[in-house]
């Protein structure tokens, strides 16, 4: 259907060349094929056409930030502010793109003015926190992360990013309590399951619920193989090395690659003789 549209609105702009809606639409087409350049060719045609139709600077700079070229986005937003006041959004907007070039300060600057203009939009709050986070300023990043997931508390990336920083100031209680929701609200999440019981393996020493809850993981997510190669992990810090190396025996030609993770996070595996024949045994085997 895009391609039809791409061939109906080149056929209406080669008609109708000071069509500045058909030049629109044009890059519209290209850029859902994500023919970016192309795209991009287009919406400055419309945009010569009629400077003041600012839904072409929006999506112009929006393909900017599909071709990761972020500081070209941010001026091609910043050129609406010459036809129309800026609104929460744009101020967000360009708050993101700073915050994907990694200029933490000033993405903070915007996503305030957006805030300044919606207190409710929690996307703001996040990348408030999400930028002091990033600066190390943990527990200045906190209360910005609180205040997104009241404003969205059913969005589990939000408690996810939030029970990450609890953990990463120590606050166990709380990460427990925010790993818990996000297991509530996306279960199939790939990485829950391994940060989850990693809480309670490497803070609170508690492996037998670790192993409760990397099991649950793989009843959920059965083709998940990190969490199987944890599980071997774990049996290793419970003593148990018999059924370790079994289970080691069984995820291997699941998924061979997913051994190094195993080896990454765990000394124990590392060092085990038995762990490493396996490994050892199975390379020779498969040629590998």
């Amino acid at each position: 259907m895009t391609e039809e549209s791409i061939a109906f609105f080149e056929d209406l702009v080669n008609r109708e060349p000071y069509s500045g809606v058909g030049w629109y639409n044009l890059g519209m087409a290209y850029k859902a094929l994500e023919l970016f350049e192309k795209a991009i060719e287009a919406f400055d045609f419309s945009i010569a056409i009629d400077p003041e139709f600012t839904p072409a600077y929006y999506i112009k700079a929006q393909t900017f930030e599909s071709m990761d070229l972020f500081s070209q986005a941010v001026k091609v937003y910043k050129q609406t502010f010459d036809y129309e006041k800026p609104d929460a959004m744009v101020y967000y907007y360009i708050g993101d793109c700073y915050e994907q070039m990694k200029k933490y300060e000033t993405a903070i600057e915007y996503y305030h003015k957006s805030i300044e203009l919606e207190q409710q939009l929690s996307d703001a709050w996040m990348g408030i926190g999400i930028c002091n986070d990033e600066l190390g300023r943990k527990q200045e990043a906190i209360p910005f992360m609180e205040q997104a997931v009241k404003l969205e508390p059913q969005n589990a990336d939000y408690w996810y990013i939030l029970a990450d920083c609890y953990n990463g100031q120590k606050l166990t209680d709380e990460a427990l309590n925010a790993y818990n929701k996000v297991t509530e609200l996306d279960a199939l999440n790939p990485e829950i399951w391994l940060d989850f019981s990693d809480l309670y393996a490497k803070e609170l020493n508690d492996i037998e619920k670790a192993l409760e809850l990397i099991d649950e993981g793989i009843n959920l997510q059965p083709t998940n193989y990190d969490l199987m190669y944890r599980r071997v992990a774990y049996l290793l810090e419970a003593g148990n090395v018999k059924e370790a190396v079994r289970e080691l025996y069984l995820t291997l030609p699941l998924n061979y690659e997913g051994h190094r993770a195993l080896l990454e996070y765990s000394k124990k595996a590392r060092l085990n003789p038995s762990i490493m024949d396996v490994i050892s045994t199975y390379v020779e085997l498969n040629g590998l």
